[in-house]
């Protein structure tokens, strides 16, 4: 939390969803509100791309727009406050999201689930990206022909897996800080 204006906020992970389901986006949004996450939606890897492409251009307007009024302030306070929003935009631009929530296998879409994946972790190389799947019994293969290690695992939706998935990423990023 902090405090502006006089008024506690909480700084809310942003965090998108990617799924063909529309259960799991139900499911997603339950554990969103539950996590206290700010959660958008996208039902197809095209439409995650065009999310990920407008939160880049209004950063990249937003950048501007505290570039220009940081060159016009002489005010030192002002000064520290914008060079700490400026900061966090440019970390915006190499990370959209604090967190990518993505199904293995979605038949829709181009690229499907684990192509997208690997565009978003080569053009996004800090972002980080929590796979899942409910094909349990090709997990394993899945997780070794991407390689994946500490930097995303694949959880199945099934219980609290998911759950625990969001936990887990969000917190080891909240104490790597």
């Amino acid at each position: 939390m902090r405090v502006v204006g006089g008024i506690m906020r909480v700084l809310r992970k942003r965090v998108l969803f990617v799924d063909d389901a529309k259960d799991v986006h139900n499911y997603a949004s339950a554990i969103s509100r539950k996590l206290g996450l700010k959660a958008k939606h996208a039902y197809s890897p095209e439409q995650a791309k065009t999310i990920i492409a407008f939160r880049l251009k209004a950063a990249r307007r937003l950048l501007a727009a505290k570039k220009a009024a940081l060159a016009e302030t002489r005010n030192s306070l002002a000064k520290r406050k914008l060079k700490k929003q400026i900061a966090a935009l440019q970390q915006r631009l190499n990370q959209p999201f604090d967190l990518i929530v993505s199904d293995i296998n979605m038949p829709i879409g181009d690229p499907t689930g684990v192509p997208f994946v690997r565009k978003i972790r080569k053009k996004f190389p800090q972002q980080d990206i929590l796979m899942h799947s409910d094909d349990l019994e090709n997990l394993g293969l899945i997780e070794q022909q991407l390689g994946i290690g500490s930097a995303y695992k694949a959880y199945p939706t099934q219980d609290q897996s998911l759950e625990k998935g969001l936990r887990e990423k969000l917190l080891r990023k909240k104490n790597q800080k």
